[in-house]
């Protein structure tokens, strides 16, 4: 099920970038990944760059939190390390 339902999230982020989609579309649509299948680093990535966006600084930390948590290389580190600062400065 996680994996059908990250396929419509991308295609939403996709249209969100064409701007037929709200950002607020997609993070329902990410926020229902993640509950499927928490342990995806590139998930939460994805939303913490989706609340920077629409300036939900609290949830941009926490799902930049959980992206260093799944990380599994350190180039995976890193993004979510850049994520975490990118939400202390806002």
């Amino acid at each position: 099920a996680a994996a059908d339902r990250r396929a419509f999230a991308v295609v939403a982020l996709d249209n969100r970038n064409k701007g037929l989609r709200t950002t607020a579309a997609v993070i329902t649509r990410y926020e229902e990944v993640t509950r499927l299948d928490p342990g995806n680093h590139e998930d939460w990535i994805t939303l913490a760059v989706l609340y920077a966006d629409v300036s939900l600084p609290a949830q941009a930390m926490n799902a930049a939190q959980r992206a260093q948590e799944t990380a599994r290389s350190p180039a995976q580190r890193v993004s979510a390390l850049i994520q975490i600062a990118g939400s202390l400065m806002n």
